[in-house]
């Protein structure tokens, strides 16, 4: 419960600090495979505990691509978080960047675990969805539920795009993440503008629902803080009034 909560107000407070163009992002060109092997030396402790084999396959001839690696390295540790979370001990997970045209590059993050239904395929990037919701009582299950919506906000920040593909139950899930190729990107300040204001758009969304979450989860505690504030701010007045006749007197 606390862990939960903890981690949903980390997760709310990275898409308001979005909504509110404060994302502090730097994109710069950097190497598909760089990013890969980098996602996976951090998940790898986490993936060995758990008896989920990860791999990266050799990268070919794929350029470079536009995006802050910081940003891009947050949507990496989403996708591969959720992966583990979904993908039983001798399973495994596969990385790989490919290059479907001249324009773009795409990451994709494949997993052979519980894969997802036809019905529910269209909604993995709801704030809060969750295709089983018998998963939430699985232990280890911390997740947030807006891990997906925050990877696909940030993705599309950068002018990309983020989907997710399965052929259904038992047969893994493959979440693809599209990106500009480094020279493809338009260098003049409406681009970013662009991706900007759509992310602000997104966010926004995000944010008035999470904090409806929040609200449901804490509501007691909320209004025992409140009533012991105003309490505390009547005592006060009570007090000053008291010194104020004493003054006066």
């Amino acid at each position: 419960g606390t862990q939960r909560l903890h981690r949903l107000a980390e997760d709310i407070s990275a898409v308001s600090r979005a909504e509110e163009g404060q994302l502090d992002s730097r994109p710069v060109r950097a190497s598909p495979q760089l990013l890969l092997s980098a996602a996976a030396a951090a998940a790898q402790e986490a993936y060995d505990a758990a008896q989920v084999r990860l791999t990266l396959e050799a990268g070919g001839t794929v350029p470079d691509v536009h995006v802050d690696p910081e940003r891009m390295g947050q949507v990496l540790a989403n996708l591969l978080d959720n992966a583990l979370r979904h993908t039983p001990p001798g399973g495994s997970v596969r990385l790989c960047a490919t290059r479907p045209d001249q324009h773009w590059v795409e990451l994709e993050v494949a997993d052979t675990g519980e894969g997802i239904t036809a019905e529910a395929l269209p909604h993995v990037f709801e704030r809060f969805y969750r295709a089983d919701p018998a998963r939430l009582r699985q232990p280890g299950n911390s997740g947030s539920g807006i891990g997906l919506t925050i990877s696909r906000a940030l993705v599309e920040a950068h002018g990309g795009g983020l989907s997710a593909h399965s052929a259904g139950l038992g047969r893994g899930t493959t979440f693809r993440i599209r990106l500009h190729v480094h020279h493809a990107v338009d260098a003049g300040a409406e681009a970013p503008d662009r991706a900007g204001r759509r992310v602000r758009a997104v966010d926004r969304h995000v944010v008035q629902g999470a904090a409806r979450e929040v609200a449901e989860e804490v509501g007691t505690a909320v209004e025992v803080r409140e009533r012991r504030a105003g309490v505390e701010h009547a005592a006060g007045h009570r007090r000053r009034a008291r010194h104020m006749r004493v003054s006066h007197e």
